[in-house]
């Protein structure tokens, strides 16, 4: 019993620190209004891109089109990336290759 209890305690200290890891590898951009959500490996910057992308097609006001894929530049690396733009009620995430990942409120 008290073997079971130990590794029972050992698993819930590894998910603790495993989601505890997840969560820091997020960041808040200030920029825009709502912040927009990114992973460690998509630039604030890169994540304006992707917002601006989105603004501007007509699809961010088509209400039937929940989800589509375009190409966004970015300035850091001079190079476009396929991103997967899905919005699902008031949330919109885009991903993309490379763990490109960016969040934001939309109305």
């Amino acid at each position: 019993m008290i073997k079971r209890l130990t590794v029972a305690a050992v698993a819930a200290s590894i998910l603790v620190l495993a989601v505890a890891g997840t969560a820091s590898a997020a960041t808040t951009c200030r920029q825009g209004d709502p912040p927009i959500k990114v992973s460690a490996r998509t630039s604030c910057d890169f994540a304006g891109s992707i917002v601006t992308k989105y603004l501007n097609s007509s699809r961010a006001y088509n209400r039937s089109s929940d989800r589509w894929s375009t190409p966004v530049y970015s300035a850091t690396t001079g190079r476009s990336y396929w991103v997967t733009i899905t919005r699902s009620g008031h949330r919109t995430v885009a991903t993309g290759s490379n763990g490109i990942r960016a969040e934001w409120e939309t109305w």
